[in-house]
């Protein structure tokens, strides 16, 4: 009997513990919110802690619990925008994918995230404010773009270090992987210029991107294109895409015979 008792205090213990829980992710997910809707009408500047109180119905004290004040509020939604985008790679099992799988489905969130009415908003009021609050610029570029980098640049150099990818600079690479994503899509947002891309223009821009990308670090791929000029790099490109015979001889004589300088052969001024 004394044992059942233990039990059921025990489960009942658990139950009010999941409900308090439960209760303060519902909270925090209120000031979210509110904080995020407050800061586009408002700005950062102009938003209060009364102003998010009153929104989310909460109160200051669990705010303060929480998140320590407005710019808690401010990173905590930055961070989780974040965190959504690079979820996949803490899955098991990244590495066995092929990079380019791995690559669109991150660049595709990473876009729908990105460019969601909520996200451009917060840019732009960056932007706007953050030459007179370079604390807040510099929190955004800390828990957003930083971040993005960094979750790239880890994922390229154990790939790296694995043999599947060849990026001797993987810090590097994730910089220009990121600006690759970002592209045209971003800056038409923020300025305002067009509609939002849709789920499949998203999609098929990524998909070009990352194979376009991964053309030049892959092992086994003709190393040194950008030597050989622009029809050099055309036939790396559609090697990477299974179209080298389309190309044919565009990669020699136009960019020099970069397949027998891959061989050690010479180049055509060395020839001359």
């Amino acid at each position: 009997m004394t044992v059942l008792k233990t039990t059921e205090s025990r489960v009942a213990s658990e139950k009010t513990e999941m409900t308090a829980q439960s209760r303060l992710e519902t909270r925090r997910r209120a000031f979210l919110d509110a904080a995020n809707a407050a800061f586009l009408e408002k700005g950062y500047a102009g938003t209060t802690l009364g102003d998010i109180i009153a929104r989310s119905g909460g109160s200051r004290q669990t705010l303060y619990a929480l998140f320590g004040g407005k710019q808690g509020l401010f990173e905590a939604t930055v961070a989780e925008r974040n965190a959504e985008i690079f979820r996949p790679l803490r899955a098991e099992g990244q590495l066995d994918r092929a990079p380019e799988d791995v690559l669109v489905e991150i660049g595709i969130r990473f876009l729908q995230i990105v460019l969601t009415p909520e996200a451009i908003g917060v840019f732009r009021l960056v932007v706007a404010e953050g030459p007179t609050m370079r604390e807040l610029s510099e929190r955004f570029w800390a828990l957003g773009p930083a971040r993005t980098i960094l979750a790239f640049e880890n994922y390229f150099a154990e790939e790296t270090s694995r043999g599947v990818l060849d990026l001797p600079d993987a810090n590097q690479a994730a910089r220009q992987l990121q600006g690759i994503l970002l592209g045209n899509f971003h800056m038409k947002c923020v300025l305002g210029v067009g509609d939002l891309p849709s789920n499949k223009e998203i999609e098929v821009f990524v998909r070009a991107a990352v194979k376009r990308f991964l053309g030049g670090c892959t092992p086994g791929l003709f190393r040194g294109a950008a030597e050989f000029g622009f029809a050099g790099q055309a036939a790396v490109a559609a090697q990477a895409e299974g179209q080298h015979d389309d190309v044919g001889d565009a990669g020699q004589g136009a960019g020099g015979e970069w397949v027998g300088q891959q061989n050690g052969g010479e180049d055509d001024d060395a020839k001359q």
